[in-house]
Order: structure tokens, then C-alpha cells, then sequence
């Protein structure tokens, strides 16, 4: 028995001995030995095997691995150790950062492959189609405008259908290499696509689309070359050329033309025709149909880009841009001109500029209050005409006062115009207004001067070179020249009750304009219409000043 207990004597101090418990041993008052403590664990050893294992290694950071005791049990702190693995270029990620190069008219888009990490690789993958002149990302739609004329400040206005990465206006004088970038300001603009009922307008979808506009100052007599698109995807529109004008000449051309809609290609053959020799035109609106479709200004502006990028165009809103099928800002959208404050572009915009020593005066005539220009605008054109010193003035406007056709004669249709001669020809005719060009009714037509009461004045013909000049005329020549698209029109049952007024008025064919050419004291308007290609004259006239 006393052996038996030895045993378990020595057993229990060997248990004790190695224990990592903290606590003391009792000792008893009878007891002679000094007190033993536990073990107390040091986390300080770096042993990497998969039992202190924290995290696998990747192709960013080592594996990483728990400290470790003696006695074997893990820590809370961990270190790390051995390599990184190598990058795993597995991954099609399409964006900025791996773009080898753009989509091009031969190639889909290439990118880099890249690692989950982020790290790119060598080897490359297509993306995406072919560029077309319809991409997305294709810049469209672009105009040209006299946006300080006196200065030889230029607008330009374009869009794209997707936001470009980073849009650019690049500028260089004609024959030297290297582009000069300016970054236009964007704006946002919203959009329908038809749906498959055209009829349905709640079938149309609507959309986003982008604006991007810039002004630039070009040298007088300098040509340049430009194009318009995405610096960063290298996705450019097609070189254009452009002369800048000399705005002080005595001499130069403008052309009138209005009511371009529904006709893409009979406004293309009146550009063709003009636009080598016009300084620039004046368009009395309605340029597209439905201006709440994009498609139809991409149709019109782009489908021309070939004239349109090559000439100014200083354009006002036809009832077509404001409001019709709830469309509105179209022309602000589409045109970067420079206009005075107002209250709202939605319906239009009315400015003005001078070039050469004629005043231009642009009307918006769709804002209306009482079917008459609103104070704003009517307290605006007192002041233009009151500050006016140029030797001509010319007035331009969507909705005539004189017309041969429904607008102008119906009395069905004509109670704006009535109501626009209540309010303007008076004035127009107190401030020496030369002559008024319309649009709306896309009929040609032109009357005598006329008073500050609608009635014909004396007029002296001097006739020069053939053509027939109403010299120092006491009244005010108001002139509409046809349509410049595809909606000819016949004269109205009612013309006929007002043809006293008129030198001479008559139907319309398609694509159909006026050239002025401004020469000192005299003004000579040769009224013209293309015909498949071939030109014809419908009148010429002039006006001369002693």
C-alpha cells in the first residue's frame, strides 16, 4: 500500500511540473517547498504550415500565417511569408484602362486581357462591331454658326448618342500637322425613337443623348481644317474645311432658306448648290418634321455634313422645333448661337448680328402671348432698331406677315399674322427695316414696299444689268422663298384678294432658296429652286440705295 502511494506521489508532481496553467499551487503551513507556476504561452514563433494558415497567397500578396507558441497553439497576429503567384491574365474586362485601340471602319475594338488583380497582360480579345456612320459613339449631327461675327467667333454644336470619354473640337490651318485639341462644355438633351406604330405616340421611347458646343476665334481669309469627336477612343468624324470670312467686307453673300423638313435630300442639293459661295445662310426654321426624333436631325444635319460643316448657318425655331409633338430647346440643342438673356429657350430664341454693314435681327415668333411677341422680346427689338447704325437691316421670321398661302390669307389659318402686322409693321416701317424674311407657308412671293399700314408705296426702278432695283424704297419689302425640303405648295383660293400687294407670287417647287448679295449700296436677290440637280431662276430683284 505505502508503495502504491509513492506512485501516485511522483505521478501528481510530474503533472504539475509541466502543466501551462497559471494558478498556484495551495501550500499548506506545513508545507516546506517554494510555490510553482504555470506556463504562460509566447506567440512568437513563424512556423508556415497549413495549421497556422490566416490567408492564401495571391498574385497581389504573400500567404500570411499565424504566430505560433512553443506548446503549439496559434496567435492572434499573423506574418507573411513566401512568394506572390504569378498573374493570371484570364479576364475580359472592356473599358479604358486595357483599350489597345478603338473600333475603326475595318476593326472591332481590341483590349488587353487582364488579371482579377487588375495587372494587364500582352495578349489581346475583339470586342464590339465595326465602326458605322450610325455608332453610338459617332459624333453627329454637327453645325456651324457666326457666333460673334464682328470678332470672327465661330459656334459649333454637335452630338453623340452615348457620353463620349473625352470629346475634343481639333483645329488646324489648312496644310500644317499637328491638331490643336479644344474641349467643347457638354450639355445633356433628351430624345424619342418612334415606335412600330409612328401613329402611337405613346408607343416612342424616350432617351438621353449627348450636346457638346465650343466657339472658336478664326483668322479672317485663313482656311482651316477640322473634325469633331473622342480624343481617347480615336473615333473622329470626317475632316472638314472651313474659310474663315472677313465680316467688315463691303461685299458678300447670304442665303435665305426655310422649311427644310421631310427633305434630307432636297436640302442637300440646295447646299450643294450655295454653299461654295454663301458667307453664310439664315434658316427661317422648321428644319426637321418631328424634332422630338433625333433621327431626324442626324438624317438632315449629318446626312449633309459634307456642306453643313463647310458653312454657317444662322438658324430660328419654325413651330416645328417648338412644340409641335411636344418638342422643345430643339434649336438651342442643335445650333450655338449667341443670344441675349431671355426667359426661356423652349419655344426658341430670338438674337441678332451684324456682318458687313447689314444689321440681322432673328425673331422668335412661336413664344407668343396674344399671338404677338411678348413684352421681353417686343422691348428687346424697339432697342435693337433704336441702336441700329448700319446703312441695311434685315429681319428674319418663322411666321409671316405676308404670305400668299394659308398663313398669310386663310381666315382659317391667319390670325397670327394679322395680329404680328398689328404689332410690327408699324415699326418695321418707322425704323427703316429693308426687307422681312419669312417662312411657314413655302410659297414665293414678294411684296412692294409696303407702310407702316400694310399699304403699297411709291417705288423708283432703276434697272442695272436687267434686273429691276426699287431705288430708295419708302416702305418695307417683306419676301418668302419657298421651301428648301420636300412640301411644295400652290397658292391659297385667298391670294387672290390680296395680289395688289405683291410684285409677284406664285406656287412653289421643292428645294428652293434666295441668294443676297450684298454690294455697297445696292442688295441683289436672284430667288432660285433645284431641280434633280439642275438650277433654275424663279425672279431676280434688287434693292439701291442713293
Amino acid at each position: 500500500m505505502k508503495k502504491l502511494i509513492c506512485i501516485l506521489l511522483v505521478l501528481a508532481c510530474a503533472i504539475g511540473l509541466f502543466s501551462c496553467k497559471e494558478s498556484p499551487e495551495v501550500q499548506t503551513s506545513e508545507s516546506t517547498q517554494a510555490p510553482e507556476t504555470q506556463h504562460v504561452c509566447s506567440f512568437s514563433n513563424q512556423v508556415a504550415t497549413d495549421k497556422y494558415l490566416k490567408s492564401e497567397a495571391t498574385c497581389e500578396k504573400q500567404a500570411t500565417y499565424y504566430y505560433s507558441c512553443s506548446c503549439g497553439e496559434s496567435g492572434d497576429e499573423a506574418f507573411p511569408s513566401g512568394d506572390t503567384l504569378p498573374h493570371s491574365y484570364t479576364v475580359r474586362f472592356a473599358i479604358k484602362k486595357y483599350l489597345k485601340s478603338a473600333a475603326t471602319l475595318d476593326s472591332p475594338a481590341i483590349y488587353y486581357y487582364s488579371c482579377k488583380c487588375g495587372a494587364v497582360g500582352t495578349k489581346t480579345f475583339e470586342i464590339g462591331d465595326k465602326l458605322t456612320e450610325t455608332i453610338a459613339y459617332w459624333s453627329t449631327s454637327l453645325t456651324v454658326t457666326l457666333y460673334d461675327a464682328k470678332n470672327s467667333k465661330y459656334g459649333f454644336t454637335f452630338n453623340s448618342y452615348e457620353l463620349l470619354d473625352e470629346a475634343v473640337i481639333q483645329f488646324r490651318k489648312a496644310g500644317e500637322d499637328e491638331w490643336e485639341d479644344l474641349v467643347p462644355r457638354l450639355e445633356e438633351a433628351t430624345a424619342y425613337d418612334p415606335g412600330n406604330d409612328s401613329s402611337d405616340k405613346a408607343d416612342d421611347t424616350k432617351f438621353t443623348y449627348y450636346v457638346y458646343k465650343a466657339e472658336i476665334t478664326l483668322e479672317p481669309g485663313v482656311e482651316y481644317e477640322y473634325r469633331v469627336g473622342d480624343a481617347n477612343m480615336e473615333i473622329f468624324s470626317n475632316t472638314a474645311t472651313i474659310k474663315a470670312r472677313d465680316p467688315n467686307a463691303e461685299t458678300f453673300t447670304f442665303v435665305h432658306v426655310s422649311d427644310s423638313q421631310k427633305g434630307p435630300t432636297e436640302f442637300g442639293r440646295v447646299l450643294k448648290s450655295v454653299s461654295s459661295r454663301a458667307d453664310f445662310i439664315i434658316h427661317t426654321g422648321d428644319v426637321v418634321q418631328d424634332a422630338i426624333y433625333e433621327y431626324q436631325w442626324t438624317d438632315m444635319l449629318a446626312g449633309n455634313f459634307g456642306y453643313i460643316a463647310t458653312v454657317p448657318i444662322m438658324a430660328i425655331s419654325g413651330n416645328h422645333e417648338s412644340g409641335y409633338t411636344n418638342c422643345y430647346n430643339e434649336t438651342y440643342e442643335h445650333f450655338n448661337q449667341k443670344i441675349p438673356t431671355q426667359s426661356s429657350t423652349e419655344k426658341g430664341y430670338y438674337y441678332s448680328f451684324e456682318y458687313g454693314n447689314v444689321k440681322f435681327i432673328m425673331l422668335n415668333t412661336n413664344d407668343l402671348s396674344n399671338k404677338q411677341l411678348k413684352p421681353d422680346q417686343y422691348n428687346w427689338l424697339i432697342s435693337e432698331l433704336e441702336n441700329n447704325t448700319c446703312k441695311w437691316t434685315v429681319v428674319s421670321m418663322h411666321n409671316p406677315l405676308y404670305s400668299v398661302e394659308k398663313y398669310g390669307v386663310d381666315p382659317s389659318y391667319n390670325s397670327i399674322a394679322l395680329k404680328l402686322q398689328e404689332q410690327l409693321q408699324g415699326v418695321f416701317a418707322k425704323y427703316g427695316v429693308d426687307i422681312v424674311l419669312q417662312g411657314h407657308d413655302h410659297t414665293i412671293s414678294k411684296t412692294h414696299p409696303l407702310d407702316g399700314n400694310g399699304k403699297v408705296t411709291t417705288e423708283t426702278i432703276e434697272t442695272i444689268n436687267g434686273i429691276n432695283y426699287s431705288v430708295d424704297p419708302s416702305g418695307v419689302i417683306y419676301v418668302m422663298n419657298g421651301p428648301a425640303g420636300a412640301q411644295s405648295r400652290d397658292l391659297n383660293s385667298y391670294a387672290e384678294n390680296y395680289m395688289h400687294l405683291y410684285e409677284y407670287a406664285q406656287g412653289s417647287f421643292k428645294a428652293s432658296w434666295a441668294e443676297f448679295e450684298v454690294s455697297g449700296d445696292t442688295i441683289t436677290v436672284t430667288v432660285k429652286y433645284n431641280d434633280n440637280g439642275a438650277q433654275f431662276t424663279y425672279y431676280k430683284w434688287g434693292i439701291k440705295k442713293s
